[in-house]
């Protein structure tokens, strides 16, 4: 039976534009599924995700995190750590002309990674 429950009632997705098969090829919707059924994202997300400040916040860091990986492999050739990559994130953080700095670059031009890394790249916090 199609038939999700939802919090105020019985959805029919029978009626739907979609078929099941469709939805599950859907690459969207089926990361959203397989990383939605993950324990440790439901936790992450619990805890993290509770308000719009939450969410910006975790957001501006999760997006922080990874273009730091991305410079570091890119500069290197290896993959950075996570201790290395949360002790760099620490250090922009207190800072503050630098955590101005990237949370404008990363606001400003959330889309645009090339900006993000140029400003990642000045600070030469990746060099050594």
């Amino acid at each position: 039976m199609n038939k999700i429950l939802s919090t105020s009632s019985l959805i029919d997705i029978s009626n739907s534009n979609c078929s099941s098969a469709e939805l599950l090829n859907n690459s969207f919707y089926n990361d959203l599924g397989e990383i939605m059924e993950d324990p440790k994202y439901t936790n992450f997300f619990d805890k993290y995700f509770s308000t719009t400040l939450d969410i910006q916040s975790t957001l501006f860091y999760m997006k922080l995190y990874r273009e730091l990986q991305i410079k570091y492999k890119d500069r290197k050739g290896i993959d950075l750590d996570k201790m290395t990559n949360i002790a760099v994130i620490n250090y922009i953080m207190n800072l503050p002309d630098l955590r101005r700095s990237v949370m404008k670059a990363i606001v400003d031009n959330y889309s645009d990674d090339s900006k993000i890394k140029k400003v990642i790249s000045e600070t030469n916090l990746l060099t050594n």
